[in-house]
Protein backbone atom coordinates (compact mmCIF):
# COMPACT_ATOMS: atom_id res chain seq x y z
CA UNK A 1 0.00 0.00 0.00
CA UNK A 2 1.19 3.73 -0.35
CA UNK A 3 0.18 7.09 0.45
CA UNK A 4 -0.43 9.34 -2.00
CA UNK A 5 -0.36 13.05 -1.96
CA UNK A 6 -0.05 15.94 -4.28
CA UNK A 7 2.62 18.68 -4.32
CA UNK A 8 2.58 22.07 -5.28
CA UNK A 9 3.04 26.06 -5.13
CA UNK A 10 1.27 29.05 -5.78
CA UNK A 11 1.37 30.44 -9.39
CA UNK A 12 -0.41 33.72 -10.87
CA UNK A 13 -2.74 31.44 -12.82
CA UNK A 14 -3.21 29.12 -9.43
CA UNK A 15 -1.38 26.03 -8.47
CA UNK A 16 1.01 23.79 -10.35
CA UNK A 17 1.07 20.79 -8.42
CA UNK A 18 2.68 16.95 -9.33
CA UNK A 19 2.31 13.67 -7.84
CA UNK A 20 3.85 11.88 -5.10
CA UNK A 21 3.08 7.66 -4.51
CA UNK A 22 4.72 6.53 -1.29
CA UNK A 23 5.33 8.45 1.45
CA UNK A 24 2.40 11.48 1.31
CA UNK A 25 1.47 11.54 4.96
CA UNK A 26 3.20 14.45 7.13
CA UNK A 27 5.87 12.53 8.63
CA UNK A 28 7.13 11.15 5.20
CA UNK A 29 6.65 13.44 2.35
CA UNK A 30 5.75 16.25 5.00
CA UNK A 31 9.00 15.71 6.89
CA UNK A 32 10.94 15.96 3.52
CA UNK A 33 9.31 19.02 2.03
CA UNK A 34 9.98 20.74 5.72
CA UNK A 35 13.60 19.51 5.51
CA UNK A 36 14.76 19.94 2.56
CA UNK A 37 12.32 22.33 0.21
CA UNK A 38 12.75 25.07 1.95
CA UNK A 39 13.41 27.69 -1.02
CA UNK A 40 10.96 28.70 -4.02
CA UNK A 41 13.43 27.57 -6.45
CA UNK A 42 14.12 24.09 -5.47
CA UNK A 43 10.58 23.68 -5.14
CA UNK A 44 9.92 25.24 -8.81
CA UNK A 45 12.61 22.50 -9.99
CA UNK A 46 10.96 19.44 -8.22
CA UNK A 47 7.42 20.75 -9.55
CA UNK A 48 9.51 20.72 -13.29
CA UNK A 49 10.62 17.09 -12.44
CA UNK A 50 6.78 15.91 -12.73
CA UNK A 51 5.18 13.36 -11.07
CA UNK A 52 6.93 10.85 -8.64
CA UNK A 53 7.42 7.62 -7.15
CA UNK A 54 9.30 8.28 -4.15
CA UNK A 55 10.40 12.04 -2.82
CA UNK A 56 13.87 12.51 -2.43
CA UNK A 57 15.79 15.09 -0.21
CA UNK A 58 17.26 16.33 -3.87
CA UNK A 59 16.14 15.83 -7.32
CA UNK A 60 19.48 13.96 -8.16
CA UNK A 61 20.29 12.56 -11.78
CA UNK A 62 18.40 10.02 -13.74
CA UNK A 63 18.58 6.33 -12.45
CA UNK A 64 17.62 2.86 -12.71
CA UNK A 65 13.66 3.35 -11.37
CA UNK A 66 13.40 -0.06 -11.27
CA UNK A 67 16.02 -1.36 -8.51
CA UNK A 68 14.55 -2.56 -5.69
CA UNK A 69 14.83 0.32 -2.68
CA UNK A 70 16.89 -1.86 -0.59
CA UNK A 71 19.71 -2.53 -2.56
CA UNK A 72 20.07 1.33 -4.36
CA UNK A 73 23.25 2.54 -4.09
CA UNK A 74 23.37 5.35 -0.92
CA UNK A 75 23.77 8.30 -2.87
CA UNK A 76 21.14 7.70 -4.85
CA UNK A 77 18.72 6.86 -1.93
CA UNK A 78 18.91 10.75 -1.18
CA UNK A 79 17.03 11.59 -4.82
CA UNK A 80 13.82 11.75 -6.32
CA UNK A 81 12.63 9.07 -7.89
CA UNK A 82 10.46 10.12 -11.01
CA UNK A 83 8.11 8.56 -13.53
CA UNK A 84 9.35 10.57 -16.43
CA UNK A 85 12.78 11.05 -16.13
CA UNK A 86 13.54 7.50 -14.43
CA UNK A 87 10.93 5.11 -15.62
CA UNK A 88 10.26 6.99 -19.54
CA UNK A 89 6.61 7.39 -18.99
CA UNK A 90 5.06 10.01 -20.90
CA UNK A 91 1.70 12.32 -19.45
CA UNK A 92 3.63 12.54 -15.80
CA UNK A 93 4.59 16.14 -16.58
CA UNK A 94 2.81 18.58 -13.35
CA UNK A 95 -0.56 20.20 -13.84
CA UNK A 96 -1.31 23.63 -13.40
CA UNK A 97 -5.37 24.47 -11.65
CA UNK A 98 -7.21 26.44 -9.58
CA UNK A 99 -7.06 26.56 -5.64
CA UNK A 100 -9.90 25.04 -5.38
CA UNK A 101 -9.54 22.28 -7.86
CA UNK A 102 -7.00 19.82 -7.38
CA UNK A 103 -6.67 17.12 -9.71
CA UNK A 104 -7.38 14.02 -8.31
CA UNK A 105 -5.02 11.08 -8.24
CA UNK A 106 -6.68 9.22 -4.91
CA UNK A 107 -4.30 11.23 -3.25
CA UNK A 108 -4.74 11.65 0.92
CA UNK A 109 -2.87 14.78 1.38
CA UNK A 110 -1.92 17.74 -0.73
CA UNK A 111 0.97 20.18 0.40
CA UNK A 112 1.27 23.63 -0.96
CA UNK A 113 4.39 25.73 -1.05
CA UNK A 114 3.35 29.44 -0.89
CA UNK A 115 6.59 31.45 -1.06
CA UNK A 116 7.30 34.56 0.60
CA UNK A 117 8.89 37.67 -0.68
CA UNK A 118 12.69 36.47 0.15
CA UNK A 119 11.57 33.48 -1.61
CA UNK A 120 11.46 31.06 1.26
CA UNK A 121 8.41 28.49 1.08
CA UNK A 122 6.15 28.37 4.08
CA UNK A 123 4.28 24.76 3.60
CA UNK A 124 0.73 24.13 4.23
CA UNK A 125 -1.17 20.69 4.32
CA UNK A 126 -4.63 19.23 4.31
CA UNK A 127 -6.20 16.08 3.93
CA UNK A 128 -8.05 14.56 1.25
CA UNK A 129 -11.02 11.84 1.13
CA UNK A 130 -11.54 9.37 -1.62
CA UNK A 131 -12.83 11.16 -4.50
CA UNK A 132 -10.60 14.38 -4.19
CA UNK A 133 -12.54 16.11 -1.83
CA UNK A 134 -10.94 18.16 1.17
CA UNK A 135 -11.20 16.69 4.70
CA UNK A 136 -9.35 19.57 6.34
CA UNK A 137 -8.49 23.17 5.77
CA UNK A 138 -5.25 24.19 4.90
CA UNK A 139 -3.11 23.98 8.09
CA UNK A 140 0.75 25.22 8.58
CA UNK A 141 2.68 21.88 7.84
CA UNK A 142 5.48 22.84 10.58
CA UNK A 143 2.87 22.52 13.41
CA UNK A 144 1.47 19.22 11.71
CA UNK A 145 4.43 18.13 11.78
CA UNK A 146 4.95 19.02 15.17
CA UNK A 147 1.87 17.45 16.50
CA UNK A 148 2.75 13.69 14.81
CA UNK A 149 6.03 13.92 16.66
CA UNK A 150 4.25 14.73 20.16
CA UNK A 151 1.39 11.83 19.38
CA UNK A 152 4.77 9.74 18.97
CA UNK A 153 6.36 10.56 22.10
CA UNK A 154 2.75 10.50 23.79
CA UNK A 155 1.64 6.50 22.46
CA UNK A 156 5.76 5.72 23.64
CA UNK A 157 5.16 6.97 26.82
CA UNK A 158 7.98 9.47 26.78
CA UNK A 159 6.65 12.74 26.55
CA UNK A 160 8.40 14.85 28.41
CA UNK A 161 6.85 17.98 30.79
CA UNK A 162 7.68 20.17 28.14
CA UNK A 163 6.36 18.85 25.36
CA UNK A 164 3.29 18.21 27.39
CA UNK A 165 3.56 22.41 27.41
CA UNK A 166 4.14 22.54 24.00
CA UNK A 167 1.19 20.21 23.41
CA UNK A 168 -0.87 22.19 25.62
CA UNK A 169 0.19 25.51 23.66
CA UNK A 170 -0.87 24.19 20.07
CA UNK A 171 -4.55 22.40 21.36
CA UNK A 172 -5.80 25.20 18.64
CA UNK A 173 -4.16 23.55 16.08
CA UNK A 174 -5.51 20.26 16.89
CA UNK A 175 -7.93 18.39 14.68
CA UNK A 176 -11.50 18.90 16.56
CA UNK A 177 -11.57 14.87 16.25
CA UNK A 178 -8.45 13.78 16.92
CA UNK A 179 -9.56 12.96 20.38
CA UNK A 180 -5.80 11.46 21.65
CA UNK A 181 -4.11 14.84 21.20
CA UNK A 182 -7.08 16.93 22.40
CA UNK A 183 -7.47 14.61 26.01
CA UNK A 184 -3.33 14.19 26.26
CA UNK A 185 -3.48 18.55 25.82
CA UNK A 186 -6.16 18.52 29.05
CA UNK A 187 -9.02 19.86 26.07
CA UNK A 188 -12.15 19.22 27.49
CA UNK A 189 -14.59 17.19 25.74
CA UNK A 190 -17.79 18.92 26.21
CA UNK A 191 -16.49 23.12 26.99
Amino acid sequence: MSTRARVGITIPEGIESIYVHFDGYPEGVGQKLLDHWTEADKVRQLIDLGDLSQLGEEIGEKHDFDTYYGSRPEAELAMCLAYGRDRGEEDVTSVKHPEDAWPDYGQEYEYLAVPDLEEVVRWQVREVSYGGQPRSDWRQLAIVARLEYLRGELRAERLSYGELAELQGLAEHISPGDVELLEAAGVPEFP
